[in-house]
Protein backbone atom coordinates (compact mmCIF):
# COMPACT_ATOMS: atom_id res chain seq x y z
CA UNK A 1 0.00 0.00 0.00
CA UNK A 2 2.67 2.62 1.00
CA UNK A 3 5.65 0.30 0.46
CA UNK A 4 8.06 2.42 -1.93
CA UNK A 5 8.53 5.22 0.72
CA UNK A 6 8.38 2.92 3.55
CA UNK A 7 9.38 -1.00 3.12
CA UNK A 8 11.83 -0.57 0.08
CA UNK A 9 13.85 2.03 1.85
CA UNK A 10 14.14 -0.38 4.58
CA UNK A 11 15.12 -3.40 2.04
CA UNK A 12 17.51 -1.24 0.07
CA UNK A 13 19.30 -0.04 2.89
CA UNK A 14 19.45 -3.38 4.32
CA UNK A 15 20.71 -4.88 0.99
CA UNK A 16 23.40 -2.40 0.65
CA UNK A 17 24.84 -2.52 4.00
CA UNK A 18 25.24 -6.21 3.52
CA UNK A 19 26.87 -5.93 0.26
CA UNK A 20 23.44 -6.75 -1.77
CA UNK A 21 22.39 -4.82 -4.88
CA UNK A 22 20.14 -2.63 -3.06
CA UNK A 23 17.77 -2.05 -6.85
CA UNK A 24 18.06 -5.07 -8.66
CA UNK A 25 15.06 -6.79 -7.23
CA UNK A 26 13.25 -3.60 -8.59
CA UNK A 27 13.95 -4.29 -12.19
CA UNK A 28 15.17 -7.19 -12.97
CA UNK A 29 12.96 -10.28 -14.84
CA UNK A 30 10.75 -7.51 -15.92
CA UNK A 31 10.31 -6.30 -12.55
CA UNK A 32 8.52 -3.02 -11.51
CA UNK A 33 7.76 -1.37 -8.18
CA UNK A 34 4.21 0.20 -7.23
CA UNK A 35 2.21 1.06 -4.69
CA UNK A 36 -1.42 2.73 -4.56
CA UNK A 37 -1.45 5.06 -1.35
CA UNK A 38 -1.13 8.02 -3.46
CA UNK A 39 -4.00 6.62 -5.96
CA UNK A 40 -6.12 6.60 -2.89
CA UNK A 41 -5.56 10.28 -2.24
CA UNK A 42 -5.74 10.73 -6.14
CA UNK A 43 -9.28 9.11 -6.21
CA UNK A 44 -10.24 11.02 -2.93
CA UNK A 45 -9.12 14.51 -5.13
CA UNK A 46 -10.54 13.65 -8.34
CA UNK A 47 -13.03 10.94 -7.92
CA UNK A 48 -14.39 11.38 -4.25
CA UNK A 49 -17.75 10.09 -5.17
CA UNK A 50 -16.50 6.53 -5.88
CA UNK A 51 -15.67 5.10 -2.66
CA UNK A 52 -16.31 6.26 1.20
CA UNK A 53 -13.89 7.91 3.22
CA UNK A 54 -13.69 7.35 6.66
CA UNK A 55 -12.14 10.01 9.00
CA UNK A 56 -9.53 10.16 11.77
CA UNK A 57 -10.16 11.91 15.21
CA UNK A 58 -10.33 15.16 13.93
CA UNK A 59 -12.79 14.34 11.70
CA UNK A 60 -10.02 14.69 8.42
CA UNK A 61 -10.17 12.28 5.93
CA UNK A 62 -8.34 9.41 6.54
CA UNK A 63 -5.81 6.96 3.82
CA UNK A 64 -5.10 4.31 6.65
CA UNK A 65 -5.51 0.85 4.70
CA UNK A 66 -7.34 -0.60 7.67
CA UNK A 67 -9.97 2.46 7.38
CA UNK A 68 -10.57 2.66 3.78
CA UNK A 69 -10.68 -1.19 4.37
CA UNK A 70 -13.99 -1.08 6.76
CA UNK A 71 -15.52 2.18 5.11
CA UNK A 72 -15.59 0.12 1.35
CA UNK A 73 -16.45 -3.15 3.23
CA UNK A 74 -12.83 -4.49 1.81
CA UNK A 75 -10.76 -7.35 3.57
CA UNK A 76 -10.17 -6.50 7.12
CA UNK A 77 -6.48 -6.05 7.79
CA UNK A 78 -5.24 -7.85 10.59
CA UNK A 79 -2.52 -6.05 12.75
CA UNK A 80 1.00 -7.18 12.05
CA UNK A 81 0.32 -9.70 9.38
CA UNK A 82 1.80 -8.97 6.30
CA UNK A 83 0.00 -11.31 4.07
CA UNK A 84 -3.22 -9.69 5.32
CA UNK A 85 -2.25 -6.01 4.19
CA UNK A 86 -1.12 -7.51 0.75
CA UNK A 87 -4.94 -8.69 0.32
CA UNK A 88 -6.25 -5.93 1.40
CA UNK A 89 -3.95 -3.93 -1.09
CA UNK A 90 -5.23 -5.87 -3.68
CA UNK A 91 -8.67 -5.83 -3.23
CA UNK A 92 -8.47 -1.98 -2.69
CA UNK A 93 -6.76 -1.84 -6.09
CA UNK A 94 -9.33 -3.61 -7.78
CA UNK A 95 -11.90 -1.28 -6.54
CA UNK A 96 -10.12 1.44 -7.50
CA UNK A 97 -9.62 -0.09 -10.83
CA UNK A 98 -13.40 -0.82 -11.20
CA UNK A 99 -14.82 2.53 -10.08
CA UNK A 100 -12.20 4.98 -11.50
CA UNK A 101 -10.24 3.12 -14.21
CA UNK A 102 -8.76 5.81 -15.64
CA UNK A 103 -7.10 7.20 -12.76
CA UNK A 104 -5.69 3.50 -12.25
CA UNK A 105 -4.12 3.52 -15.09
CA UNK A 106 -2.87 6.75 -15.52
CA UNK A 107 -1.46 5.92 -12.04
CA UNK A 108 -0.50 2.49 -13.04
CA UNK A 109 1.66 3.80 -15.95
CA UNK A 110 3.74 6.09 -13.54
CA UNK A 111 5.25 3.02 -11.87
CA UNK A 112 7.84 3.25 -14.98
CA UNK A 113 10.02 6.80 -14.70
CA UNK A 114 10.59 6.86 -18.45
CA UNK A 115 6.68 7.55 -18.49
CA UNK A 116 7.23 10.06 -16.26
CA UNK A 117 10.27 12.03 -16.84
CA UNK A 118 8.63 13.54 -19.98
CA UNK A 119 5.71 15.10 -18.24
CA UNK A 120 8.58 17.35 -16.66
CA UNK A 121 8.94 20.28 -19.52
CA UNK A 122 12.05 22.60 -18.36
CA UNK A 123 11.73 24.37 -21.55
CA UNK A 124 7.85 25.80 -21.36
CA UNK A 125 7.77 24.84 -17.88
CA UNK A 126 4.26 24.08 -17.81
CA UNK A 127 2.69 23.19 -14.46
CA UNK A 128 1.10 19.75 -13.08
CA UNK A 129 -1.00 18.89 -10.48
CA UNK A 130 0.69 16.95 -8.06
CA UNK A 131 -1.03 14.35 -5.61
CA UNK A 132 0.72 14.18 -2.26
CA UNK A 133 0.57 14.14 1.38
CA UNK A 134 2.45 17.06 1.27
CA UNK A 135 -0.17 19.12 0.39
CA UNK A 136 -2.83 18.27 3.08
CA UNK A 137 -6.29 16.57 3.24
CA UNK A 138 -7.66 20.23 3.37
CA UNK A 139 -6.16 20.47 0.06
CA UNK A 140 -7.20 17.41 -1.43
CA UNK A 141 -3.63 16.51 -1.02
CA UNK A 142 -2.95 18.20 -4.47
CA UNK A 143 -1.42 21.11 -5.81
CA UNK A 144 -0.14 22.95 -9.17
CA UNK A 145 3.41 22.73 -9.11
CA UNK A 146 5.84 23.97 -11.73
CA UNK A 147 9.10 22.30 -12.57
CA UNK A 148 12.04 24.31 -12.13
CA UNK A 149 15.00 22.29 -12.41
CA UNK A 150 16.73 18.95 -12.54
CA UNK A 151 18.36 17.76 -9.09
CA UNK A 152 21.82 18.53 -9.44
CA UNK A 153 23.12 14.96 -8.42
CA UNK A 154 20.17 12.94 -9.19
CA UNK A 155 18.77 12.36 -12.65
CA UNK A 156 15.31 11.01 -12.19
CA UNK A 157 14.67 14.10 -9.30
CA UNK A 158 13.31 17.32 -10.08
CA UNK A 159 12.79 20.37 -8.17
CA UNK A 160 9.27 22.06 -8.19
CA UNK A 161 7.27 24.87 -6.47
CA UNK A 162 3.80 24.58 -5.29
CA UNK A 163 2.42 27.76 -7.32
CA UNK A 164 -0.95 28.56 -4.42
CA UNK A 165 2.09 29.80 -2.99
CA UNK A 166 3.89 33.48 -3.01
CA UNK A 167 7.38 32.56 -5.34
CA UNK A 168 8.59 36.23 -4.04
CA UNK A 169 11.16 34.70 -1.36
CA UNK A 170 12.26 32.05 -4.00
CA UNK A 171 13.05 35.34 -6.50
CA UNK A 172 14.50 37.73 -4.20
CA UNK A 173 16.29 35.32 -1.32
CA UNK A 174 20.23 33.86 -1.85
CA UNK A 175 20.30 29.94 -2.06
CA UNK A 176 21.55 29.80 1.74
CA UNK A 177 18.47 31.96 2.72
CA UNK A 178 16.57 29.34 0.44
CA UNK A 179 17.75 26.13 2.08
CA UNK A 180 16.91 27.58 5.53
CA UNK A 181 13.37 28.14 4.47
CA UNK A 182 13.66 24.55 2.86
CA UNK A 183 15.48 22.47 5.88
CA UNK A 184 15.53 24.19 8.89
CA UNK A 185 12.16 26.47 9.12
CA UNK A 186 9.25 25.71 11.79
CA UNK A 187 6.02 24.63 10.63
CA UNK A 188 4.40 27.21 8.54
CA UNK A 189 7.82 29.20 7.52
CA UNK A 190 8.49 26.17 5.09
CA UNK A 191 9.15 27.45 1.60
CA UNK A 192 7.07 24.92 -0.43
CA UNK A 193 9.79 23.90 -2.66
CA UNK A 194 9.77 19.92 -2.98
CA UNK A 195 11.52 17.09 -5.28
CA UNK A 196 9.39 14.69 -7.15
CA UNK A 197 11.10 11.07 -7.82
CA UNK A 198 10.02 10.06 -10.90
CA UNK A 199 11.28 5.99 -9.62
CA UNK A 200 8.68 6.72 -7.19
CA UNK A 201 5.41 6.25 -8.82
CA UNK A 202 4.39 10.35 -8.31
CA UNK A 203 0.50 10.91 -9.28
CA UNK A 204 0.75 13.59 -11.54
CA UNK A 205 -1.71 14.82 -13.90
CA UNK A 206 -0.85 17.50 -17.03
CA UNK A 207 -3.60 20.43 -17.29
CA UNK A 208 -5.48 18.59 -19.75
CA UNK A 209 -5.51 15.58 -17.63
CA UNK A 210 -7.27 17.26 -14.69
CA UNK A 211 -9.65 18.81 -17.16
CA UNK A 212 -10.79 15.38 -18.29
CA UNK A 213 -11.33 14.91 -14.86
CA UNK A 214 -13.43 18.27 -14.19
CA UNK A 215 -10.85 20.00 -11.98
CA UNK A 216 -12.28 23.10 -12.40
CA UNK A 217 -15.34 22.04 -10.25
CA UNK A 218 -12.97 20.90 -7.63
CA UNK A 219 -12.00 22.57 -4.49
CA UNK A 220 -8.56 22.04 -4.22
CA UNK A 221 -7.61 25.22 -2.00
CA UNK A 222 -5.79 27.58 -4.05
CA UNK A 223 -6.70 30.43 -6.25
CA UNK A 224 -6.24 29.83 -10.17
CA UNK A 225 -5.91 33.33 -10.61
CA UNK A 226 -3.00 33.62 -8.72
CA UNK A 227 -1.31 30.69 -8.90
CA UNK A 228 -1.59 31.54 -12.62
CA UNK A 229 0.54 34.99 -11.79
CA UNK A 230 2.90 33.07 -9.44
CA UNK A 231 3.61 31.11 -12.34
CA UNK A 232 4.33 34.12 -14.61
CA UNK A 233 6.43 35.06 -12.25
CA UNK A 234 8.70 32.18 -11.87
CA UNK A 235 8.91 31.86 -15.32
CA UNK A 236 10.29 35.13 -15.94
CA UNK A 237 13.18 34.31 -13.65
CA UNK A 238 13.74 31.26 -15.12
CA UNK A 239 17.29 30.49 -15.25
CA UNK A 240 18.50 32.27 -12.18
CA UNK A 241 15.56 30.77 -9.93
CA UNK A 242 17.02 26.94 -11.68
CA UNK A 243 20.41 28.01 -10.73
CA UNK A 244 19.64 29.03 -7.22
CA UNK A 245 17.42 26.20 -6.39
CA UNK A 246 19.95 23.61 -7.74
CA UNK A 247 22.35 25.25 -5.73
CA UNK A 248 20.20 24.69 -2.50
CA UNK A 249 20.44 21.15 -3.04
CA UNK A 250 23.85 20.11 -3.80
CA UNK A 251 24.84 22.62 -0.84
CA UNK A 252 22.19 19.96 0.93
CA UNK A 253 23.69 17.22 -1.14
CA UNK A 254 27.34 17.84 0.29
CA UNK A 255 26.54 17.54 3.86
CA UNK A 256 25.77 13.93 3.47
CA UNK A 257 28.47 13.26 1.02
CA UNK A 258 31.22 13.06 3.58
CA UNK A 259 28.55 10.58 5.74
CA UNK A 260 29.45 7.50 7.59
CA UNK A 261 29.41 4.62 4.47
CA UNK A 262 26.45 3.52 5.77
CA UNK A 263 24.63 6.37 5.04
CA UNK A 264 25.81 6.65 1.55
CA UNK A 265 23.31 4.07 -0.06
CA UNK A 266 22.24 6.85 -2.71
CA UNK A 267 25.86 7.59 -3.60
CA UNK A 268 26.03 5.96 -6.58
CA UNK A 269 24.94 2.51 -8.42
CA UNK A 270 26.89 -0.77 -8.03
CA UNK A 271 29.43 -1.11 -10.64
CA UNK A 272 29.83 -4.62 -12.72
CA UNK A 273 32.82 -5.32 -11.01
CA UNK A 274 31.94 -4.88 -7.99
CA UNK A 275 28.65 -6.57 -8.08
CA UNK A 276 30.67 -9.13 -9.16
CA UNK A 277 32.53 -9.51 -6.26
CA UNK A 278 28.93 -9.39 -4.09
CA UNK A 279 28.77 -12.66 -5.80
CA UNK A 280 31.89 -13.91 -4.97
CA UNK A 281 32.21 -13.14 -0.99
CA UNK A 282 28.31 -14.45 -0.38
CA UNK A 283 29.73 -17.78 -1.63
CA UNK A 284 32.39 -17.55 0.87
CA UNK A 285 32.52 -19.19 4.39
CA UNK A 286 32.99 -16.96 7.51
CA UNK A 287 36.67 -18.22 7.63
CA UNK A 288 36.91 -17.89 4.29
CA UNK A 289 36.01 -14.50 3.98
CA UNK A 290 38.47 -13.28 6.72
CA UNK A 291 41.45 -13.99 5.01
CA UNK A 292 39.85 -12.45 1.57
CA UNK A 293 41.02 -9.17 0.19
CA UNK A 294 38.39 -7.32 -2.44
CA UNK A 295 39.91 -3.97 -4.28
CA UNK A 296 36.41 -2.96 -4.82
CA UNK A 297 35.56 0.17 -7.05
CA UNK A 298 33.46 1.57 -3.96
CA UNK A 299 36.19 2.37 -0.87
CA UNK A 300 32.57 2.26 0.94
CA UNK A 301 32.29 -1.34 0.61
CA UNK A 302 35.34 -2.33 2.25
CA UNK A 303 33.76 -0.51 5.38
CA UNK A 304 30.40 -2.01 5.06
CA UNK A 305 32.30 -5.60 4.67
CA UNK A 306 34.21 -5.04 7.73
CA UNK A 307 31.21 -4.39 9.69
CA UNK A 308 29.30 -7.25 8.07
CA UNK A 309 31.85 -9.56 9.36
CA UNK A 310 31.90 -8.18 12.46
CA UNK A 311 27.74 -8.07 13.35
CA UNK A 312 27.74 -11.91 12.15
CA UNK A 313 31.01 -13.36 12.97
CA UNK A 314 33.17 -11.47 15.92
CA UNK A 315 34.81 -14.91 16.18
CA UNK A 316 36.63 -14.44 13.24
CA UNK A 317 37.84 -10.94 13.83
CA UNK A 318 41.78 -10.56 14.47
CA UNK A 319 43.08 -8.77 17.32
CA UNK A 320 43.29 -5.60 15.37
CA UNK A 321 39.54 -5.87 13.88
CA UNK A 322 38.68 -6.15 17.11
CA UNK A 323 40.26 -2.93 18.39
CA UNK A 324 38.80 -1.38 15.45
CA UNK A 325 35.46 -2.72 16.03
CA UNK A 326 35.70 -1.66 19.77
CA UNK A 327 36.69 1.39 18.76
CA UNK A 328 33.65 2.23 16.07
CA UNK A 329 30.77 0.78 18.81
CA UNK A 330 32.09 3.02 21.36
CA UNK A 331 32.04 5.39 19.83
CA UNK A 332 28.79 4.92 18.55
CA UNK A 333 27.71 4.19 22.11
CA UNK A 334 29.13 7.78 23.23
CA UNK A 335 28.88 10.27 20.80
CA UNK A 336 26.15 8.62 18.55
CA UNK A 337 27.65 9.22 15.42
CA UNK A 338 26.04 10.49 11.98
CA UNK A 339 23.20 7.94 11.73
CA UNK A 340 21.67 8.31 15.35
CA UNK A 341 22.63 10.88 17.79
CA UNK A 342 21.06 8.09 20.40
CA UNK A 343 23.02 7.07 22.57
CA UNK A 344 23.56 4.88 26.03
CA UNK A 345 23.56 8.09 28.30
CA UNK A 346 19.93 8.79 26.18
CA UNK A 347 18.99 5.27 26.62
CA UNK A 348 19.39 5.64 30.47
CA UNK A 349 17.22 8.75 30.81
CA UNK A 350 14.83 6.97 28.96
CA UNK A 351 15.40 4.17 31.58
CA UNK A 352 15.04 6.38 34.68
CA UNK A 353 11.58 8.07 32.94
CA UNK A 354 10.18 4.98 32.87
CA UNK A 355 11.18 4.01 36.38
CA UNK A 356 9.36 7.35 37.79
CA UNK A 357 5.71 5.50 36.32
CA UNK A 358 4.91 3.30 39.30
CA UNK A 359 3.19 1.41 37.51
CA UNK A 360 6.41 0.17 35.40
CA UNK A 361 9.08 0.96 38.06
CA UNK A 362 8.87 -2.64 39.17
CA UNK A 363 8.99 -4.50 35.76
CA UNK A 364 11.68 -7.12 35.26
CA UNK A 365 11.98 -5.99 32.15
CA UNK A 366 13.55 -2.78 33.14
CA UNK A 367 16.00 -4.36 34.99
CA UNK A 368 16.83 -6.72 32.18
CA UNK A 369 17.49 -3.53 29.91
CA UNK A 370 19.40 -1.83 32.54
CA UNK A 371 21.26 -4.70 32.38
CA UNK A 372 22.11 -4.92 29.05
CA UNK A 373 22.95 -1.37 28.98
CA UNK A 374 25.56 -2.59 31.67
CA UNK A 375 26.96 -5.67 29.79
CA UNK A 376 27.64 -2.98 26.67
CA UNK A 377 29.59 -0.41 28.89
CA UNK A 378 31.77 -2.94 29.96
CA UNK A 379 32.61 -4.95 26.97
CA UNK A 380 33.58 -1.80 25.18
CA UNK A 381 34.99 -0.66 28.07
CA UNK A 382 33.28 2.51 28.24
CA UNK A 383 33.50 5.20 31.33
CA UNK A 384 31.49 5.72 33.89
CA UNK A 385 30.11 2.19 33.60
CA UNK A 386 26.83 1.76 35.71
CA UNK A 387 25.01 -1.09 37.53
CA UNK A 388 21.37 -2.12 37.03
CA UNK A 389 19.22 -0.31 39.82
CA UNK A 390 18.49 -2.69 42.85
Amino acid sequence: YNTIRFDDEFTRNLLYRTLHDPYEREWSNGNSRWDIVDLARAVYAFKPSVMSWPTDDEGKVSFRLEKLAEANNLPKVRAHDALSDVETTIALARLIRERAPELFHLHFSLRLKNNVLPLFNLHTQAPLFHVSSLYGVDRACTAPVIPLAVHPTQSNVVIVFDLSADPTPLLNLRPDEIADRVFRAEKGQRLPLTTIYANRSPVLLTPEQSKAFGVERLGLGFDRNQANANWKALRAAAQDVARKVQEVYATNDMAFSNSDPELCLYGGFVSKDDKQRFYQLHKMSPEELSKAEFDFDNPNYNELLFRHRARNWPETLNEEEQLRWSAYVSDRLTTGGPMDGRTLDHFDKLIQDVRANPNLASDPMIDDLEAWAQERRSQFVLPNARHPSP
